[in-house]
């Protein structure tokens, strides 16, 4: 089959130009990161490592679908239907700078403690354990050696489990213990399913019923906050940030 440089080209251009116009404190819509990598295999009941309620099956969590998140999706769609599994290794196609950027976050996590889903402020005034334990992962996973590799994909294994464990079964939390232990265990994945490791890669399939679940408490909370969770509110957008939203030099 002949291939089309210029059609990649292209649209590896508007892909990169999407997401670097956005700054690492700005707000880039993550379902299309979140469904490329949850969309592979769907493990059965049998194989998770938690136990998830039963329940009606309901549609994936998503973002508010406003006129920005509108354009993001359209900005996809041709990418989407002309996916290919070589175009991972071809530096030329979206699918390997999405790939490549969603890797990124761990070593953005690492260097600059901040993701375009995470700001760096965000828990100053209070860190949960579960970010600590991620933050010290991916640094460790970000400087891995050959020497050291095993140990650092221990505390890995150990941190995961620790935050699977104390977080899976618990019925009360709050807002902010909702969103730290989804991005916690989002970075976890991150790491598992994209490393290449065939094992880590099943851990984390397992793990994702209970990422998606994570995700739609988040979602709940946003319905809750009514018309504060619209980004596309012009009264919201008009008012000043806060002091921790305000970038230092």
């Amino acid at each position: 089959m002949d291939s089309q440089p210029g059609v990649a080209t292209t649209a590896t251009e508007s892909m990169q130009n999407y997401v670097i116009d956005a700054t690492i404190d700005g707000d880039i819509p993550m379902d299309p990161f979140i469904e490329l990598m949850g969309n592979s295999i769907t493990p059965t009941q049998d194989q998770w490592l938690v136990q998830i309620e039963q329940g009606p099956v309901t549609e994936p969590p998503g973002s508010p679908a406003d006129e920005e998140i509108t354009r993001s999706y359209e900005k996809m769609a041709d990418f989407c239907g002309h996916m290919a599994p070589w175009h991972l290794y071809d530096a030329k196609t979206p699918l390997h700078y999405i790939v490549t950027r969603v890797k990124g976050f761990i070593t953005d996590v690492a260097t600059r403690n901040a993701t375009p889903f995470l700001h760096r402020y965000l828990y100053r005034d209070h860190t949960p354990q579960c970010i600590l334990s991620c933050f010290a992962a991916n640094v460790l996973y970000a400087n891995r050696t050959q020497a050291n590799t095993a140990m650092v994909m221990l505390t890995l294994h150990s941190s995961v489990r620790e935050l699977v464990d104390a977080e899976a079964g618990r019925i009360v939390a709050t807002p902010v213990e909702k969103l730290a232990r989804t991005q916690a265990l989002f970075l976890y994945q991150v790491i598992r399913l994209l490393d290449g490791d065939v094992i880590l890669r099943a851990q984390g399939e397992r793990d994702t019923p209970l990422l998606l679940t994570w995700l739609g408490d988040l979602c709940r909370v946003r319905e809750n906050l009514g018309d504060l969770a619209q980004l596309g509110d012009s009264v919201m957008r008009k008012q000043p940030p806060r002091e921790w939203e305000v970038r230092t030099p």
